[in-house]
């Protein structure tokens, strides 16, 4: 009997999907550990909601939050990767 792997959202498609998210679905999607979320909302760096001890992320929050920290990278002569403003 052959078990088929579950269904993991990308990242696109939790965004898209409009529900709040978990901070599982958001780890998954971003492919960091739980725990670096949680980090990044104690350190205040994401966007959440907090519902009673739960917490929750909006997906058009993420999508500007996402926006916001892109970084431009200008790869060297040396082939070291360094980011620029942008």
């Amino acid at each position: 009997m052959m078990h088929k792997k579950p269904h993991i959202p990308s990242l696109r498609e939790l965004l898209e999907g409009g529900d709040l998210l978990r901070p599982d679905e958001l780890a998954a999607g971003l492919k960091v550990a739980y725990g670096t979320v949680y980090a990044w909302c104690e350190r205040g760096l994401i966007p959440y909601i907090r519902i009673g001890k739960c917490i929750r992320f909006d997906p058009v929050e993420i999508r500007g939050w996402l926006e916001t920290n892109r970084k431009a990278a200008q790869k060297n002569p040396g082939g070291k990767m360094t980011r620029m403003a942008t």
